[in-house]
């Protein structure tokens, strides 16, 4: 009974944050673009393109973005026992500016919930084939998947100093970099006056339950991308709360009501 006690709880959980999301979902949809030059405090939707002089280096690929997010696991078989082990999960940012053809508009993505695209996704128990709109060079390297696994290895090693010893491996790495298009949903605050560049609006989170993502590509695209999750978490919320019940209503009959 506890564990089905359980699952209704993450269920409810996974509803609730539905409804959250779903909220947000319906204002990346639905809420008027605001142009980068010409905006005021309150919650702001902006579409453009990237622009920062400072960037960092993404984990794995060294590719110069402004936010990061990698993950790289390891097939382990131990026993009976075959699982996707994660060795690696790390997200990277710094502020950037979104420009549009009126302005910029400072973002500090450090709070933000992030929907980008894989620049790359690798195994080394596959043919590698570039999705599209992915990386297909690397500098002025083609990408090959010998490439990225010679990559990939050297990464882990310089992770857990460890050999592989020839493991099947996979990563992922998403990188919104300079030059990108990005659509920002999110708070916009003016600077203090004690600051310098006092009047200037700038998006970032200060209160826990402003809305606020980040995705490349155009409002429609992350809009897509948010409805997506939102049906997941239903689908989710709704399975769980259904197992759950059954659980508990079996264990119910079983002691005789």
């Amino acid at each position: 009974m506890t564990a089905g006690a359980g699952l209704i709880a993450i269920g409810l959980l996974l509803l609730y944050q539905c409804v959250r999301k779903g909220h947000e979902a319906r204002l990346a949809a639905g809420l008027e673009v605001s142009p980068c030059g010409r905006v005021q405090e309150g919650l702001l939707k902006i579409t453009g393109q990237v622009a920062s002089a400072a960037v960092i280096s993404s984990p794995l690929m060294e590719l110069p973005c402004v936010i990061t997010q990698t993950e790289a696991a390891i097939f382990r078989k131990r026993a009976s026992k075959k699982k996707w082990n994660k060795f690696f999960s790390a997200t990277q940012n710094v502020p950037f500016y979104v420009e549009d053809s009126t302005g910029r508009l400072w973002v500090d993505p450090s709070e933000a919930e992030l929907f980008l695209l894989a620049d790359v996704e690798f195994s080394t128990e596959k043919k590698w084939k570039p999705k599209p709109k992915q990386l297909t060079r690397f500098g002025e390297m083609e990408l090959t998947g010998e490439l990225l696994g010679q990559r990939l290895r050297l990464f882990y090693e310089q992770q857990t100093g460890q050999e592989t010893r020839q493991q099947v491996m996979r990563f992922s790495e998403k990188n919104l970099m300079v030059g990108d298009s990005v659509t920002v949903l999110g708070p916009g605050y003016a600077v203090p006056p004690s600051e310098a560049g006092a009047g200037e609006i700038r998006i970032h989170r200060i209160h826990p339950d402003d809305p606020f993502v980040i995705g490349d590509g155009t409002p429609e695209e992350l809009a897509a991308r948010m409805q997506k999750l939102v049906w997941w978490m239903r689908l989710g919320g709704y399975g769980c709360v259904a197992v759950g019940a059954a659980m508990v209503l079996s264990c119910y009959f079983e002691r005789g009501g």
